[in-house]
């Protein structure tokens, strides 16, 4: 081979087509792991797409779990009345109610012996558990608890865990811890008054409409801009005609009640208490009690001491916790009665 020819074999290889052309030959043992792997990429790449179309989840209260928002009694609380039949837990929305519900016990000494009867009320949020309690003794419960999770919301989601614990009062009463509340548990008190008068309120959504509520807000403060006017008194007795189920008309039926003489007041303040006791002034000061001051105090003047006596009994037993407009425990009024 001369020099030139040397040269031109480096400057001119073979062409690539002579080392391609060959044919590759692929058996059919490579062809199936291949095609496995084709349709798992493809099935991933489909899934990729979906969620990538999908819109991401929508925060609001019907996509996440129920939570608990109020107990009575109030977690927390000293100074329960041992005599309490009941334990009431609300819920932030509406929960499957036939036999479902998840009272967990972490002590048998500590957890409330109950009769039976665990029960829904109409709202379709609130369960009550009747129960039996002792005298100075606490109380521990866990509203669901790990696996036991049957509290849960129409959408069958189990509920956020909540611990509930209480201590009941003496065998003194009530009435004698509640008037010993020191200042940070009286602003609790007032506190929990106020979020129970929230939660009234808001039970008037499921009975009136939107413009019905704006309706009855209206004539309230019509009302509310001087109580003692015709105007005032006309727009009260409207809603008591039009709206005998609202949280307001109880406030209202009890101002009319104040402001009235005679006959009038009676049939008022009696209305309040008797149809009207689980209405509450957004004040956190409840209906039930303070009617029950009020008329009291008329029954009194009208020589009928035993019933206003018993009224006033009514109070110490049944609402130790509850408070008058400036947030003053309605127990501590009765002193020196």
């Amino acid at each position: 081979m001369t020099s030139d020819d040397a040269m031109r074999t480096e400057r001119d290889p073979k062409p690539m087509t002579e080392t391609i052309s060959r044919p590759i030959l692929i058996s059919r043992s490579h062809i199936r792991p291949l095609t496995r792997t084709l349709s798992v990429c493809a099935l991933v790449c489909a899934l990729v797409c979906a969620l990538a179309a999908a819109e991401p989840p929508a925060f609001s209260v019907e996509a996440l779990p129920a939570s608990v928002v109020r107990t009575v009694p109030a977690c927390g609380d000293t100074a329960v009345d041992p005599e309490l039949d009941e334990i009431r837990v609300t819920f932030s929305k509406e929960m499957m109610t036939d036999d479902m519900w998840s009272f967990c016990q972490v002590s048998k000494d500590h957890f409330p012996e109950s009769p039976g009867g665990i029960h829904y009320l109409d709202d379709k949020r609130t369960c009550v558990l009747p129960v039996k309690l002792e005298a100075n003794q606490t109380y521990v419960l866990w509203i669901n608890k790990g696996k036991l999770n049957r509290f849960r919301d129409s959408g069958n989601r189990p509920a956020i865990s909540y611990q509930l614990v209480f201590q009941t009062a003496g065998a003194g009463g009530v009435a004698a811890a509640a008037a010993h509340v020191a200042p940070g548990d009286l602003e609790r008190i007032k506190a929990e008054n106020k979020q129970a008068a929230r939660e009234r309120g808001r039970r008037d959504r499921e009975v009136y409409s939107a413009e019905q509520l704006r309706e009855i807000e209206s004539l309230y403060q019509v009302a509310n801009k001087n109580w003692r006017t015709r105007e005032a008194v006309e727009s009260l007795e409207e809603m008591i005609g039009k709206y005998d189920k609202a949280n307001r008309t109880g406030c209202a039926v009890l101002y009319l009640g104040q402001m009235s003489e005679g006959e009038q007041r009676l049939k008022y303040l009696e209305r309040a208490v008797k149809d009207f006791s689980d209405c509450y002034y957004y004040n956190g000061c409840q209906v039930g009690g303070y009617a029950r001051l009020h008329l009291a105090g008329t029954l009194m003047g009208l020589g009928r001491r035993d019933e206003a006596e018993q009224l006033l009994e009514e109070i110490r037993t049944d609402y130790p916790r509850a408070i008058d407009h400036r947030g003053r425990l309605l127990v501590e009024t009765l002193k020196d009665r």
